[in-house]
């Protein structure tokens, strides 16, 4: 897009290298906080409330959250984010990948607001695996370091996950929306298109195949033998004044007049 790229031009050199690994670090570093100190957590969670009464960095703190998991799993988690934030930076570079993220935060922040907001960034998270799987559909990973998988399946499975907590729990609908929205704005605008143009493609395949003479049909036909350019490809044939086909056999006959 135009504006992105004017947008680059202006503010690239600001874009932070890494993002996202700095924040699977972060993540990190909270879970030993939350541990050690009890109630840290809830310092960082995103409060409406308190953000509209001056406590402004729960705007994006909620991403730096580590959620429920065990150290084990956390360890995966950040060597996930690294893969993720390694692929989206050689696809888009840093900017976008920074932008993206804002955006998701952005729109994260309009569903916090208007409803119930998740504890953590799990949707924020879930828009960059979608992206990262937009890009790398085939990349193929180690589940639990032992099922082979591909990245498209990981990400329909996350999908599958959301679609399932938006029919299943009302409340948390406007902050799915809200907290895909990145993506959304993202992809699917030129998915769409990739669609039409693919169903334009194969309309106009079909009109010229269905303009084509099929392979059997020949297209000269002796009026007087009945022997088709087909059937005998060795024979010339000539039009008659009269518009029909006549092959050089018929034609050289007394009784046949051209």
């Amino acid at each position: 897009m135009n504006w992105i790229n004017s947008l680059e031009a202006r503010f690239g050199r600001f874009a932070i290298p890494n993002v996202i690994r700095f924040i699977a670090l972060f993540q990190l570093l909270n879970w030993v906080l939350i541990k050690s100190s009890p109630g840290f957590d809830e310092l960082l969670k995103f409060n409406a409330q308190a953000i509209m009464a001056g406590e402004v960095w729960r705007l994006f703190s909620y991403a730096l959250l580590p959620g429920s998991l065990g150290f084990v799993w956390l360890l995966f988690g950040v060597m996930f984010l690294w893969m993720l934030s390694d692929g989206l930076e050689q696809a888009w570079g840093a900017f976008r990948v920074n932008l993206y993220l804002l955006a998701g935060l952005f729109f994260g922040a309009i569903g916090g607001f208007l409803g119930p907001m998740p504890d953590h960034g799990w949707l924020l998270w879930m828009s960059v695996l979608f992206a990262f799987a937009f890009f790398y559909p085939d990349h193929e990973i180690l589940l639990y370091f032992i099922v082979p998988m591909k990245i498209k399946w990981v990400a329909w499975i996350s999908a599958a996950t959301a679609a399932f907590t938006f029919i299943g729990s009302p409340w948390m609908r406007i902050a799915i929306i809200c907290g895909l929205m990145n993506f959304l704005v993202v992809f699917v605008p030129g998915y769409i298109r990739e669609l039409r143009g693919k169903a334009k493609v194969a309309e106009r395949r079909s009109r010229f195949e269905a303009a084509k003479l099929p392979e059997d049909d020949a297209m000269h036909t002796c009026i007087s033998c009945a022997k088709t350019d087909i059937s005998h490809p060795q024979l010339g044939f000539r039009v008659t004044a009269s518009g029909d086909d006549i092959c050089d056999e018929c034609r050289t006959k007394p009784t046949v007049s051209v």
